[in-house]
Formats: C-alpha cells, sequence, structure tokens
C-alpha cells in the first residue's frame, strides 16, 4: 500500500518539449505562421485590404440597376454577371487554398487583387454584357 501512494506522488516527468515548432509533425503551422506573418507589415496590410473586394459582390445590386440602363439587356442576361462572380468565387475555394499553401497568403491575396483589379478595369471598356460576363464574372 506504501508504494502506491510512493508512486502517485513521485514527480511528473515531462517530455522534451521542443520551443521550436515542429514544421514536419503539424502542417497547420506554416498557414498559421503565414496568417500571422501576413498581418505583421506593411506589404501584409496591403494584403489585408486587398482581401475586401467582396465588396463588389455584395454591392453588385448597385451596378446591377446601372448595367440594365447602359447596356439595355434583359433582367436575365445581365443578374448571370453576378451569378458567374458569385459561382467562380465559391468554386476556386479549393484551387486558392492549393495557391497558398504553395505560394503563401500575402501573393495569393496580392495576385488575386491585382486579376482582380485589371479584370474590373477592362470591364469599363466593354461593348456589351457578354463581356462582362469574362470581366467582373470570370475575372474578379
Amino acid at each position: 500500500m506504501a508504494d502506491i501512494h510512493r508512486a502517485a506522488l513521485s514527480p511528473i516527468v515531462l517530455p522534451d518539449i521542443k520551443l521550436t515548432p515542429d514544421w514536419a509533425s503539424n502542417p497547420d503551422i506554416s498557414i498559421i505562421v503565414s496568417l500571422v506573418y501576413c498581418e505583421s507589415d506593411a506589404l501584409g496590410y496591403v494584403a489585408t485590404e486587398a482581401s475586401y473586394a467582396d465588396g463588389v459582390t455584395y454591392s453588385f445590386g448597385v451596378f446591377y440597376i446601372k448595367f440594365l440602363d447602359y447596356f439595355q439587356e434583359g433582367k436575365g442576361a445581365t443578374a448571370w454577371i453576378a451569378s458567374i462572380l458569385v459561382g467562380v468565387t465559391l468554386c476556386s475555394g479549393p484551387i486558392s487554398s492549393s495557391f497558398v499553401n504553395r505560394f503563401g497568403c500575402r501573393l495569393v491575396t496580392i495576385g488575386g487583387a491585382i486579376l482582380g483589379s485589371v479584370c474590373m478595369a477592362l470591364s469599363i471598356f466593354a461593348p456589351n454584357v457578354t463581356t462582362l460576363y469574362l470581366t467582373i464574372g470570370v475575372g474578379t
């Protein structure tokens, strides 16, 4: 009986704890570090601000009314712009996440912001709604 109490009161030996992250055993560490590092400097702030591009999607109703007036197309044809935009945004998630795993969140976010900005700028010169399908729908 005394041996049981002595074993229960013996000091606990902790395993050897590394202070540096073990990248091989926890693949999520690189993602977490990338996100923290992305927020930690000036270029990270650009990447963060660029990620607010969802405002185009959420405020598309304002553009929709203007597109109806300007292009004189039907409501269904004009609504396809936003439909393609949302569909491409949601379906590109797996592709974007593989790019983030390979290149990091900063480069992927800034690259996406540049792509979206160029496509939005090209949509200014769109002669018809079909061009907006590509520039706003697919490109943004």
